[in-house]
């Protein structure tokens, strides 16, 4: 057993793996290019999923590019470089994310979904869906071809809360609704 294993680092056969890193408040592009800056070429990717959305504001819908998962970020790297990730963190990072004392990376499966979501973008497009009942069918987007329940619906906020089934997992998903009027036809 190595140092690195006795010290929690080590949970993983690979020699590359994705790491997740919890950062304070809206510091984690900074905090990035500090780790950047400091690590240069031992770290091979950094990845900060991002994603579309839009937001009702003042009586009209903007298109937002915000955080896919604010606060966080991850990066691919070995282990070992890990070490070097914790002993040189800039102050605005917490450091990885932890499962107790032990540092796991995050499962390949789950990053291949990210980066599916996300596309060579590195931002999760918008997806457009169709009313059907008390179900909203995706029909474009990186969700597409999903189906989910409506949960919750606000008319005044524009947004309703679906439940989605998403890599055999079911998850909540916040949406901004456009809602069409109504065409009425007189006789």
């Amino acid at each position: 057993m190595t140092a690195h294993e006795r010290e929690g680092i080590i949970d993983t056969q690979s020699q590359q793996a994705w790491w997740a890193l919890a950062f304070q408040q809206r510091a984690t592009t900074q905090g990035l290019e500090i780790l950047r800056q400091r690590l240069g070429q031992k770290i091979i990717r950094i990845f900060q999923p991002m994603r579309l959305l839009l937001e009702y504001h003042r009586g009209a819908f903007q298109l937002r590019r915000r955080p896919l998962y604010p606060g966080y970020a991850f990066i691919q790297c070995a282990p070992t470089v890990l070490r070097h990730v914790i002993d040189n963190r800039p102050d605005s990072m917490y450091g990885p994310v932890r499962l107790g004392e032990s540092l796991i990376p995050v499962q390949s499966h789950e990053m291949d979904l990210l980066q599916a979501l996300t596309g060579n973008t590195g931002t999760a497009g918008l997806s457009h869906g169709e009313l059907q009942g008390d179900r909203v069918h995706i029909i474009s987007g990186p969700l597409q071809g999903k189906e989910g329940m409506i949960l919750k619906f606000s008319k005044r906020k524009h947004r309703a809360t679906i439940c989605v089934s998403l890599d055999n997992k079911r998850i909540r998903l916040d949406l901004a609704c456009i809602t069409r009027p109504r065409i009425t036809h007189d006789h």
